[in-house]
């Protein structure tokens, strides 16, 4: 009788703690798909709506070959992975509603800084009319962990992940990934597979069932099940994680670039500020595709045009691989995009002839192959949208190729499909590279050829490419703390008078988007930060900035130095005045001398005379490359 007691109170004690964490909502939003056209993958968003703590639920995903890779005699098979990324939405009342429609997926950025060694970077919040004042945007509480990727085993040659995993890990400078892959070939009549995506649902803090431990372990046996409760504070809060497909690798209709005995080829380089740091890395991958393309005086000739606010014609086609490698070298990341300038350009590169750049000899074939994280939006999107389709179009009518390839999070779903069908040649030109890690790969697929002598078999594959440099985050502040970071220094340079400690400050009155901090100085005031460098280079400097009040002759100055001594000589990066009231972003290349030292300093100072004199930063971030 006492044992049937005990069991009935240890049920009723389950049913009364219920309450307290049934209303875990769970959301899989917007599961994107970032992928070369030789997949169709559908994109709807999995819901598993409420949910409640130890639930096994489970969605389909259908991934198969699109219609025209099905089509096309000359390709067979894809390798493809599923990686699992961050969300970021709009959220409010303590995170348990938010905005559906505008989200995006997160960066995971390694930062030595930060717990873990890495941090999430939901970009810019994208401007929604409405929204409660307690709205934030930032990364949602992760479901990635709990979600499992199970194949259809039909034939048995796709990956499988289990609930219970690390996503991904940081392995010193490098991100490792914990992918699913997947495997689809015409020849074996295996073009489409049907996945599971299991949600094992979580319980928070003290109040898991006593049957916790077993039903983790009943799944994945491998972890630690304590590792993967979740802190009280999350309960009822809306919970997310992107699926990204992504095609491995696959060799081109009708080859690449690589196939033509002779060719005129025209880089075509976004610059704009959105780029960033990963310019590096960008630069890395356009400098391999020189090499692997290996221009000659009877081959392949390059050139390059690029864009920002405006287009440039860097280089004019040629066989010297040194002028070209210094074009590539000379891209500095600033200002806006406009992709038609730089299609332009091109394409008055590729239709002249007569200038002695471009032959005329009948059997070089033009292309271009652009490559660009987003969409045109010089002077603003429709129209740049528009003026780049009308470049397209016209590079296109003079038989000019155009490949095109998306890199980074910030081609969404609806600037893919605009350079997919407006802009590339057809959807079989265009690739999506998610990370600028990935920007290698993609140009190796561009440049190579199924079939170089027409003997019936592939090339040889080149030799491994050294592996691209990591851009590691050294420090970042978005200043949206309670107080200042311990890193920065208050001070007041020397001859100036009137100024205080407290003219430094956290402000919120003016900022770049709804609820967000900035650091506003004063009357005066500077801030300081001393970094270290060292087993880094190509150091760079990216934040955003404005002004308000300054009068003539006043200005926001940002510099830096060598050593950790405030007495050294300052090198200016630049002064803004009066004018720039407007935020905008700035990044900045130091020289080679701030490689790999114990200590570099970057100071912000308001030159002024009053407290209504304002220089503003925000998103501060100081990177490298290891």
């Amino acid at each position: 009788m006492k044992k049937i007691l005990f069991s009935l109170l240890t049920i009723t004690a389950i049913f009364v703690f219920l309450p307290m964490f049934a209303a875990f909502e769970a959301h899989v939003i917007n599961v994107t798909a970032r992928i070369e056209n030789a997949l169709s993958v559908n994109t709807e968003v999995l819901d598993f709506g409420t949910v409640f703590p130890q639930e096994h639920l489970d969605l389909p995903v259908r991934v198969a070959l699109s219609d025209s890779f099905m089509a096309e005699d000359r390709v067979d098979d894809v390798e493809y992975f599923i990686r699992q990324k961050p969300k970021c939405a709009w959220t409010w009342s303590g995170g348990t509603e938010f905005d559906e429609t505008h989200t995006a997926t997160g960066h995971v950025i390694i930062d030595q800084s930060a717990p873990g060694g890495y941090r999430i970077d939901c970009g810019e919040a994208p401007q929604v009319d409405g929204l409660p004042t307690d709205a934030t945007w930032g990364v949602l509480p992760s479901l990635c962990e709990y979600i499992s990727k199970e194949d259809d085993q039909t034939p048995d040659n796709d990956g499988s992940l289990v609930s219970f995993h690390q996503p991904w890990t940081i392995n010193g400078s490098v991100i490792d990934w914990n992918d699913t892959a997947g495997y689809l070939a015409k020849s074996a009549n295996d073009t489409e597979d049907n996945w599971t995506i299991d949600l094992a649902v979580p319980c928070f803090g003290g109040y898991c069932a006593q049957d916790w431990e077993s039903f983790v372990h009943g799944i994945n046996p491998n972890v630690n099940p304590a590792e993967y409760t979740q802190p009280k504070e999350n309960e009822h809060k809306i919970f997310g994680c992107d699926l990204w497909f992504e095609v491995g690798g696959i060799s081109l209709p009708g080859g690449g670039v690589g196939c033509a005995d002779k060719a005129d080829v025209m880089l075509v380089l976004d610059r704009s500020g959105s780029i960033g740091p990963d310019m590096v890395t960008l630069k890395n991958a356009a400098l391999a595709f020189v090499t692997a393309l290996a221009p000659s005086a009877d081959g392949v000739h390059l050139g390059q045009t690029s864009f920002s606010s405006n287009g440039s014609l860097d280089t004019h086609l040629t066989d010297d691989v040194a002028t070209i490698n210094t074009a590539i070298n000379a891209l500095i990341s600033s200002g806006t995009t406009n992709l038609a300038e730089g299609i332009t350009l091109a394409t008055t590169e590729l239709d002249n002839p007569g200038d002695g750049d471009d032959r005329a000899d009948g059997e070089s074939k033009d292309y271009m192959v652009i490559i660009t994280d987003g969409a045109p939006n010089v002077p603003d999107e429709a129209t740049a949208q528009a003026a780049g389709i009308v470049a397209a179009n016209a590079a296109k009518a003079d038989g000019i190729e155009i490949f095109v390839v998306g890199v980074g999070a910030g081609i969404s779903p609806t600037t893919a499909a605009y350079l997919r069908d407006n802009i590339a040649t057809d959807a079989d030109h265009y690739y999506a590279a998610t990370e600028f890690s990935d920007l290698s790969a993609v140009l190796d697929a561009i440049a190579d050829c199924e079939d170089t002598d027409n003997d019936g078999n592939p090339p040889p594959p080149p030799p491994p490419p050294p592996p691209d440099p990591q851009t590691i985050t050294i420090f970042s502040d978005q200043f949206g703390e309670a107080s200042l970071d311990s890193t920065w220094i208050k001070s007041c340079p020397t001859g100036t008078s009137g100024c205080s400690a407290s003219d430094v400050f956290l402000a919120t009155t003016s900022p770049r988007s709804v609820g967000d901090q900035y650091l506003d100085i004063q009357d005066d005031a500077a801030i300081t930060g001393t970094f270290s460098t060292v087993g880094l280079n190509n150091i760079q400097l990216t934040y955003y900035r404005r002004v308000d009040g300054l009068e003539p002759g006043e200005a926001l100055v940002a510099e830096w130095h060598l050593g950790s001594v405030a007495s050294d000589p300052w090198i200016e990066l630049e002064a803004v005045g009066p004018s720039a009231t407007v935020w905008d972003d700035q990044v900045w290349s130091l020289p080679a001398s701030a490689d790999n030292q114990a200590a570099i300093q970057v100071r912000f100072h308001t030159v002024a005379n009053g407290d209504s004199d304002d220089g503003l930063i925000d998103d501060f971030r100081i990177v490298g490359q290891s």
